[in-house]
């Protein structure tokens, strides 16, 4: 991929062989191409000379795709250009193309720099809200009946909240960072949009630290739930335990064989073996009433 969009942008794709070559003909600095082409990355910004390398994740709207896939997308911006580099294809990247093909979009590199930043912040909030929706829906379900595959729902959610969260939080940084020390081309309506974008990124990630302890609670809420139910089928095995353990005390007792035991051919045999098993548990039943109560 590499097109032109605008006299003030030039796109690349890094898995492009030419990707380099292209970026050393701009004139970039040498650490300046390496932060762009650096394979596994983090959102961050860095200062090099004349312009800024601000790197970027994007949630992935790609059908089919995992929300917490982000997209790393690496921009090197000043005030006469933007230079945007992807390792994957990025939906974004598309509209803001076709934006700008239709006449609709920004005329500037600092003005496409701040609309790129302000969806990838929107589409996060768009994210983070559905989530949550989803999770209220999931508690909804537990509270009105008991299904323990939820557990595996607020697992994945978990999940996702986490792997969400580990880029949204420098993500944040990165934003403020650029707020609080700006280059020379933000001026007063550039840092006002600024400032809310960094404002809906904070909103986000406040909602996301949330429904981490939101998950978390119903987690234990519902294995709490679990616990008790399964107390209760133990009580009731127990109960019915009870019941039949006498009963079948009984049944062993009138179908024991005394034959070949001393007295086996005593009329008095079936009593004494009968007194002996009393005897015993007559004996159990003391020693677990003074173990019980500490006497020994």
């Amino acid at each position: 991929m590499n097109s032109n969009s605008a006299d003030f942008w030039l796109h690349l794709d890094h898995t492009d062989s030419n990707a380099r070559r292209k970026l050393e003909q701009t004139g970039l600095e040498p650490d300046a191409i390496a932060a762009l082409l650096d394979p596994e990355t983090r959102p961050r910004r860095a200062h090099f000379g004349n312009g800024d390398v601000i790197i970027l994740r994007s949630v992935n709207q790609s059908p089919g795709a995992e929300v917490e896939d982000m997209i790393s997308l690496r921009i090197w911006l000043t005030r006469e250009r933007i230079i945007t580099v992807v390792l994957r294809n990025l939906q974004l990247v598309t509209e803001a193309r076709q934006r700008i093909a239709d006449g609709m979009g920004e005329s500037s590199a600092p003005d496409l720099f701040l609309w790129l930043a302000n969806t990838i912040s929107e589409r996060l909030r768009e994210t983070v809200r559905s989530a949550e929706v989803e999770l209220e829906d999931a508690e909804d379900k537990m509270l009105e009946t008991y299904d323990a595959s939820l557990a595996n729902v607020f697992r994945e959610q978990l999940r996702q909240a986490v792997a969400l969260r580990r880029y949204a939080e420098p993500q944040l940084q990165a934003l403020k960072d650029l707020q609080d020390n700006p280059p020379d081309w933000i001026n007063k309506p550039r840092r006002l949009r600024l400032r809310e974008i960094v404002n809906n990124h904070q909103r986000s990630l406040e909602t996301l630290i949330a429904t981490r302890e939101h998950i978390s609670a119903a987690l234990d809420q519902l294995n709490t739930m679990i616990a008790d139910r399964m107390q209760r089928t133990s009580q009731a095995l127990t109960i019915v335990a009870t019941i039949f353990l006498p009963l079948n005390l009984i049944g062993a007792l009138f179908g024991t064989n005394v034959g070949g035991i001393p007295y086996g051919g005593d009329p008095m045999g079936f009593w004494l073996l009968t007194g002996g098993f009393t005897l015993a548990f007559a004996i159990l039943l003391v020693v677990a009433y003074t173990y019980r109560n500490r006497w020994l």
